[in-house]
């Protein structure tokens, strides 16, 4: 993993640095050639604050961990013809999550930040997230390792991941409808059905009080978002 360089950097150079500016050297300088390596580590930059940056550098990570998915193509299913067509079922969804986790950041930061959308979904084409993208990591598991580290309701939280997906393309809507200063004008219709697909998001459990802990949390997540 690129952030594994920590332990062969110089420490008393990166002592006299920021957090995030040692962060950044890192990631500069770890000489990581594969492209899905430096993807997830600036996707999760893009989810670090720090006190100096003023939350700008996540804007700027965000940006890294996109442009990094559209020059693999991943907004694209794999073509017969493209390099990735021979890339197994397992590496295929990680890649969905990845490009999912970057969408999802993308329309997030362009709410709190007041900034323009990075991904048009018009311009994309790869499939919408399911919950198989996430349990196939855990489809061949040993029993006992998965009973160990797995949650119980790991398929809840599955599909939980793809509500969020789909509460953030209905985000993405909103911004466009409201704040994209040359698009048309939406018909009343427009709206109405926007808001109709905004309270029929499957959000309510019912009370349910046989949640685990990491149900609980995701759900709570998941009204934070729609909310």
């Amino acid at each position: 993993m690129l952030f594994s360089e920590l332990h062969r950097t110089n420490h008393s150079a990166l002592a006299t640095l920021d957090k995030t500016d040692a962060l950044q050297c890192m990631y500069d300088s770890s000489g990581e050639t594969d492209r899905t390596v430096l993807l997830q580590s600036a996707l999760l930059l893009a989810f670090y604050h720090s006190e100096k940056d003023l939350h700008t550098q996540p804007w700027y990570w965000s940006g890294i961990a996109i442009s990094h998915c559209q020059i693999m193509g991943l907004h694209r299913p794999p073509a017969t013809t493209d390099d990735r067509s021979s890339v197994d079922g397992r590496k295929r969804s990680i890649w969905r999550r990845l490009w999912w986790c970057c969408f999802f950041r993308d329309r997030w930061l362009s709410l709190t930040l007041g900034r323009p959308l990075r991904i048009n979904l018009e311009d994309c084409t790869v499939p919408s997230p399911v919950a198989a993208d996430l349990l196939i990591d855990v489809a061949d598991m040993p029993g006992v390792l998965a009973a160990t580290y797995i949650p119980a309701d790991y398929s809840q939280l599955a599909q939980d991941w793809v509500l969020l997906m789909h509460i953030s393309k209905l985000l993405g809507e909103v911004l466009a409808l409201s704040f994209r200063p040359s698009a048309r004008k939406p018909t009343l219709r427009h709206v109405k059905d926007l808001e109709e697909a905004i309270l029929a998001c499957p959000v309510d459990r019912g009370g349910d009080l046989r949640l685990s802990s990491s149900a609980i949390f995701s759900w709570c997540h998941i009204q934070l978002h729609y909310q």
